[in-house]
């Protein structure tokens, strides 16, 4: 790992899960700035470039100038406060634009971003800002372009979350202060502290991966018994659905860390059967509000089957076009109302089909001399470690060392998600997890 200047980075551009410490994954600098950051972003591009043709057309002197800017406007207020606030670059044209303006406006200072940060606050909207010539200011404004994570390319008929058009570009959110990321095609990078962090998909937690092939699996086995093997193939088949559920989990925990109370969600290793209460009781678990019949995985499935039978039939009618907005809306809205019940002192909690069975629950965790591991290095770590952490922290690790394949996923007030899990070899902390405005990732 030699000087930043030298442009011969390490080659973290590769998914990485880290264990309980995520640390800068660029150096040695003892400080990082938006030009290291730019370098950053293009010596990644330099590594993937297998895959040249998926990034955004754009230059290295206007991805520059563009996150200069940007953290130049996050360390001004505007009436006492900081900017939060996205700016998409893109060379094409297809955004749903929330405002255009009458004529581009050439961006030549930091202070033009401020003004307008208000109206481009993620993940709802973003600026939208176009390269032009190679004039000493090649970059001009269009307008504000709607940012939602759902997407307005997706297709009536179709399951898939798919982004806001489907135009290559680079986005560049600002947090705070002197805090600026960077997502360029599959590259994810965080300035904050004076350091950069490369940001990987948590998708890579190995016992979360595993439990979405689980549910994948059995909402593809429901469309095959009703529709015959052809379903098994349907949208990606089983990988298609884990996507799914994975957008919807996702928005979850986005939308509790967006609520900052915090919050803890747990996956019981087991899938429910019979009443829930004594199902609850094997579990050690005391809940105030027992649910039924909120079934996330059994909705999904409605709505994938749904999709299915939109594309066996020649002409879809609007009656069916009708249905599938109004399931999509459901499952949702559902998701986003699940996040609110974190709210509720204690945790919430699911059986392992993804079963709501209680809110505001309370946990006793029986004596267990599984040990705790780093999930990085598999190192086994001492008690003095967990006491670093709070009740829910505590409470979730001592849940998983006594019911081993249970999943816990902890949201603390400042933004910061640990997932634990365990088997019969011990239980595993990744983290922290860092929640941005679209989606959950790792900082490693």
């Amino acid at each position: 790992m030699t000087n930043i200047g030298s442009r011969a980075w390490p080659n973290t551009f590769r998914p990485a899960i880290e264990g309980w410490n995520a640390s800068p994954a660029f150096g040695p600098k003892e400080l990082h700035g938006p030009e290291d950051l730019v370098e950053a972003v293009f010596h990644c591009r330099e590594i993937a470039s297998e895959i040249r043709d998926w990034f955004a057309p754009v230059s290295e002197k206007a991805v520059k100038k563009l996150l200069a800017f940007a953290y130049q406007a996050s360390l001004r207020t505007d009436e006492g406060r900081y900017p939060c606030f996205t700016i998409t670059l893109c060379q094409e044209d297809h955004f749903p634009f929330i405002a255009r303006f009458r004529h581009p406006i050439p961006l030549h200072d930091a202070a033009q971003l401020v003004p307008l940060a208000p109206a481009a606050r993620f993940p709802e909207c973003s600026l939208l800002v176009r390269e032009e010539g190679v004039s000493e200011k090649p970059l001009v404004l269009l307008g504000i372009i709607a940012a939602d994570e759902r997407g307005f390319d997706s297709q009536v008929g179709r399951p898939e979350v798919v982004g806001v058009g489907a135009a290559r570009h680079v986005s560049v959110v600002v947090e705070g202060p002197g805090i600026v990321r960077v997502q360029d095609c599959m590259t994810h990078l965080r300035l904050a502290g004076g350091s950069i962090q490369h940001i990987t998909d948590w998708y890579g937690v190995p016992a979360y991966r595993a439990w979405l092939g689980d549910l994948g699996t059995n909402v593809v086995e429901q469309c095959v018994a009703a529709h015959g093997p052809s379903a098994e193939k349907w949208f990606g088949g089983s990988w298609g659905v884990q996507t799914l559920i994975h957008s919807l989990w996702s928005q979850v925990l986005r939308a509790t860390v967006r609520r900052a109370h915090g919050g803890a969600f747990l996956i019981l290793p087991h899938a429910l059967s019979g009443p829930v209460e004594p199902f609850l009781e094997r579990h050690g678990i005391d809940a105030r509000h027992v649910v039924r019949d909120c079934d996330l995985t059994a909705q999904v499935g409605t709505f994938w089957r749904h999709c299915g039978e939109m594309q066996l039939k020649v002409m879809p009618d609007s009656s069916d076009a009708q249905e599938w907005r109004v399931l999509r809306h459901q499952l949702w809205t559902k998701v986003r109302g699940v996040a609110a019940l974190a709210e509720v002192d204690g945790c919430v909690v699911f059986d392992r089909h993804l079963s709501l069975c209680a809110f505001g629950a309370f946990l006793r965790p029986q004596p267990s001399a599984l040990p705790i591991r780093d999930a990085r290095t598999n190192e086994v770590l001492s008690e003095e470690v967990l006491m670093k952490f709070g009740t829910r922290h505590q409470s979730a690790v001592g849940f998983c060392r006594s019911f081993p394949g249970s999943i816990a996923f902890v949201v603390s007030q400042d933004a910061v998600v640990r997932v634990f899990h365990s088997d019969s070899s011990g239980t595993y902390g990744f983290g922290p997890l860092y929640a941005d405005a679209r989606r959950i990732t790792d900082v490693s």
